[in-house]
């Protein structure tokens, strides 16, 4: 049985990583949801995505102003490489390749933190890359936003104009998944009660997490970025992630 006082507690912790991270709402919500609650994982599913929409237009209008012109090219770059990698998802180990996108972003968020943050330069081939990249591993391990995160880090944007993009990029996508969900789900007056109670604690963890964000310095804010990717390869390497 749910608990409200602990299901706030869990969506408003989730939703203050999101904000300053730009990644890791999806990644604490289902899991903990899974286990505090009975209810079959397709709702989980769509739960979650709704809140991750609410969570992002959160984003988007907190951070007004701030998203970046690569925002599309990760919509629709990303989103055709999601649908080659959900093809491929049907004929490759997916163990294998969580396990390298693991290794992959420890060892970023290591060279990031102990010798330098790599910078690249903002135009259409990196854009390009850093969709594809994104929106591949979206469609092969249901893992996005912090591949997403990576590639929009070494960019070196102002944290606001990071947080904005990310927020913008997932907003579309969420939109997209939610029409494939809604088709699977039975209308379970109390999934939309969480959710309606998601509203208001969500917006609070946002407040929280965007505080949080003026408070730390800009050439500090890529190492939080960073070591929060560090611990999600470590998750992903050790942690037996979804």
């Amino acid at each position: 049985m749910l608990i409200l006082p602990m299901y706030a507690i869990i969506i408003c912790f989730a939703s203050v990583v999101g904000v300053v991270t730009g990644f890791g709402f999806s990644t604490i919500a289902i899991p903990m949801l899974s286990i505090t609650t009975s209810m079959p994982m397709v709702e989980i599913l769509f739960l979650v995505a709704a809140m991750h929409l609410m969570l992002n237009a959160y984003k988007v209008l907190f951070f007004r102003g701030g998203w970046h012109q690569v925002t599309l090219f990760f919509i629709v770059i990303g989103g055709i490489s999601s649908l080659f990698g959900a093809w491929l998802a049907t004929y490759v180990l997916q163990e294998q390749w969580r396990v390298l996108l693991g290794i992959f972003l420890l060892m970023y968020a290591i060279f990031s933190l102990f010798v330098q943050p790599p910078v690249i330069p903002e135009n259409r081939f990196t854009a390009l890359v850093g969709a594809s990249f994104s929106g591949f591993f979206a469609g092969l391990l249901g893992i996005g936003g912090a591949v997403r995160s990576m590639f929009l880090d070494v960019y070196n944007f102002p944290k606001e104009a990071y947080i904005a993009t990310t927020g913008l990029i997932a907003l579309v996508i969420d939109i997209a998944r939610l029409l494939v969900y809604q088709t699977k789900v039975l209308y379970d007056p109390g999934l939309w009660h969480l959710f309606l109670v998601s509203v208001p604690v969500q917006l609070f963890g946002v407040l929280i997490g965007r505080r949080l964000v003026d408070y730390v310095p800009q050439h500090h804010y890529r190492h939080v970025v960073s070591f929060a990717l560090g611990l999600f390869g470590l998750w992903l390497l050790f942690g037996n992630g979804f």
